[in-house]
């Protein structure tokens, strides 16, 4: 039995920023937000999760609305 090979999945922020994530899972898209976090009060981009549909990433969007300046949904990349 072969093991799957796993793939590095990359959402890239407005500014440049890239978030990875490394599975067997196929994603398509990533929930980026902006604003202070606990660990660093200047506000600054943030991943929250990686989605293998893109209405499932919208969805996930919508539970961080009100909590930070920006959400957004980006498209993934692979590496």
């Amino acid at each position: 039995m072969t093991a799957k090979k796993k793939t590095t999945y990359v959402a890239t922020a407005p500014d440049g920023t890239e978030y990875t994530r490394t599975s067997h899972r196929a994603y398509t898209h990533a929930v980026l937000v902006y604003g202070p976090s606990w660990h660093n009060p200047e506000p600054h981009w943030g991943c929250v999760s990686f989605n293998g549909r893109e209405e499932l990433a919208h969805k996930e969007a919508r539970s961080w609305e009100g909590r930070f300046e920006k959400v957004i949904v980006v498209p993934v990349s692979t590496r």
